[in-house]
This record gives C-alpha cells, sequence and structure tokens, in this order.
C-alpha cells in the first residue's frame, strides 16, 4: 500500500544521497536533494520490476 511506497521512497533518498555523495561528493555536496529523488524512483521502479505490480 501506500505505507510501504513511503518507506520504499525514503530508503531509496538515503541510498541516492549516499551513492550521490560517494561519487560526486565533497565538502560542498549540494545535489543531495536531486540525487535522493533519482534514488527514490529508481528503487521504487527495481522493486516494481521484480516484484510486479499487483494492479491488473
Amino acid at each position: 500500500g501506500i505505507l510501504l511506497t513511503i518507506v520504499i521512497g525514503i530508503a531509496g533518498a538515503f541510498l541516492g544521497t549516499f551513492i550521490g555523495g560517494m561519487l560526486w561528493g565533497g565538502e560542498n555536496y549540494v545535489a543531495g536533494w536531486i540525487m535522493s529523488i533519482v534514488g527514490a524512483v529508481i528503487l521504487l521502479l527495481l522493486l516494481r520490476l521484480v516484484f510486479g505490480s499487483k494492479a491488473a
């Protein structure tokens, strides 16, 4: 449901921020919010691809 989607989105946001910080981060890493959105979307798409959609 919606709560699981929210939790997955938050986890993806942390993951995207972490990966962005590792790749392009430095002392003044300011694009964290962009990578958090990208990470959340990618994680949600991957989980939908793996588990499929329950909607018919």
